[in-house]
């Protein structure tokens, strides 16, 4: 539902300028943090270098041209996707995009730098515990939810689904964000059951460096902080 008002997919992983980084995995409903000293933090800047990132050329062309892709003899036109980006705030930032449908055609280095930075794990990881989120619901079973999805309780007695339901989202911080959280990330479903109704029920975290557009659609507006490290000897 997210994605109707303009809203971004969460990010996969992002590094503050503080060290803090927060992390999703692939088939993991739960997010994860910790601080990077400034040695880690230049060891991962410092292996994209390796790996060829700011060799990269940004572009959207998602014709077969783009040498951003390989695709061989597999070339086929798509019309509708999103893109995906890379983007690292530095003295010279450098951000590369690519088209999510062929992202099994990436060719090196840019596939490599995915797989780097998609396994990226510096251990001593604990769950990431959120203070804003806008959460969407809709009575009744979405029509793209299997039949065969579990429905569970909504045991919280605040935010109540009825009300929630007559509205196209709603903004929530604080402990109760953190509690729609953990209970959305416990059960993995988006069926819930309040007074015997059934709601789909879902939602799109908002990290630190995003805005709320409170006035109109929810948008989330990345900022272009740089990172206060200098890896360069």
């Amino acid at each position: 539902m997210a994605s109707q008002f303009g809203l971004t997919e969460e990010p996969l992983l992002v590094i503050y300028t503080d060290g803090t980084m927060i992390a999703a995995r692939a088939g993991d409903s739960k997010i994860r943090t910790r601080v990077l000293n400034t040695k880690e933090v230049c060891n991962f800047i410092n292996r994209l270098d390796d790996l060829g990132f700011n060799e990269l050329e940004d572009s959207r062309s998602t014709d077969e041209s783009n040498p951003l892709y390989d695709f061989g003899t597999k070339y086929q036109p798509v019309d509708e996707g999103d893109f995906a980006s890379l983007t690292v705030y530095l003295t010279n930032p450098q951000s590369i995009s690519f088209f999510e449908p062929y992202r099994k055609f990436l060719a090196r280095p840019m596939r490599r730098v995915m797989e780097f930075v998609e396994t990226y794990n510096p251990g001593a990881l604990k769950p990431y515990e959120p203070d804003r989120l806008i959460l969407f619901v809709k009575e009744g079973r979405a029509v793209d939810v299997e039949k065969t999805v579990r429905t569970r309780d909504w045991n919280l007695e605040t935010p109540v689904l009825q009300e929630l339901a007559q509205v196209p989202y709603t903004f929530l911080e604080g402990e109760q964000a953190l509690n729609v959280y953990a209970l959305l990330t416990k059960y993995g479903t988006p069926i819930y059951r309040e007074n015997e109704l059934e709601y789909t029920v879902t939602m799109r975290l908002l990290y630190p460096h995003e805005i709320v557009d409170m006035g109109s659609v929810p948008v989330a507006t990345p900022t272009e902080e740089r990172l206060p490290v200098n890896c360069k000897p």
